[in-house]
């Protein structure tokens, strides 16, 4: 009897597990930047208005500023989203997309102090665009790669990238139902690739089906009431 009534609970765990949707947000993620600042010249950027831009006047090795890695110019700054598959449970933090990082060596007084990255929902259209505010920290650069990091701030995250070198991080938001569906950034997440760090990254709770799993094996232990010196199998306790 026990053991038919262990089997029955095991079973609707299982249909429980495999009919319910745990991801209130789905779909892919879009962003594009908007509203750099400064907005004008000397400051340069171009690709405003996609997913990716750059920013400032690649140095020359003459005209300025000196170039890094020997002399070799480098690229101008340039940042990127990727908007990833969304499986985001309300009022849970989750991945955005990707952001990506490229720290060159640009000529002063043409970088950016800040951009806008306005994240959007298309498969969920009653969501309005939503934005993180991404902050520019620029600093002088020195024979060091790790000392002459820029860094891209979020909230209260930061990812710092080695000079002349990429790096890509998660970006984290939320979606709330209350008082109607909406999105918000939170910041940059771990799990991140390249040359550079995440400091203060926003953490990402692994996701609540788990806790509903053990709460399932929790129950089933408990009705079942094994013997103090049965098998409980793994789980019980």
């Amino acid at each position: 009897m026990k053991l038919r009534l262990v089997l029955s609970l095991f079973a609707l765990v299982a249909v429980a597990l495999s009919s319910t949707s745990w991801a209130a947000i789905q779909g892919t993620a879009v962003g594009v930047f908007r509203d750099p600042l400064p907005g004008s010249p000397p400051s340069v950027t171009t690709g405003i208005g996609s997913s990716h831009m750059t920013f400032g006047v690649p140095c020359d090795g003459v005209t300025n500023c000196n170039t890094y890695l020997g002399g070799a110019p480098t690229p101008s700054n340039s940042i990127s989203f990727e908007g990833r598959s969304l499986d985001c449970e309300l009022d849970q933090p989750c991945v955005l997309g990707i952001v990506t990082f490229f720290n060159g060596t640009i000529m002063p007084g043409t970088q950016i102090a800040s951009v806008q990255l306005s994240v959007s929902v298309p498969s969920y259209p009653g969501i309005a665009p939503f934005s993180a505010f991404l902050t520019v920290i620029n600093t002088p650069n020195t024979g060091d790669p790790v000392a002459s990091r820029d860094m891209l701030q979020s909230g209260d995250s930061r990812l710092a990238v080695d000079e002349s070198r990429f790096y890509s991080a998660p970006l984290v938001g939320v979606f709330s139902g209350q008082p109607q569906m909406s999105g918000q950034a939170l910041g940059f997440g771990t799990g991140g690739a390249g040359f550079g760090v995440v400091v203060d990254p926003v953490p990402v709770p692994e996701p609540s089906i788990w806790l509903l799993w053990l709460s399932g094996v929790g129950l089933v232990c408990r009705v079942a009431r094994f013997p103090a010196n049965a098998d409980r199998g793994p789980g019980c306790s």
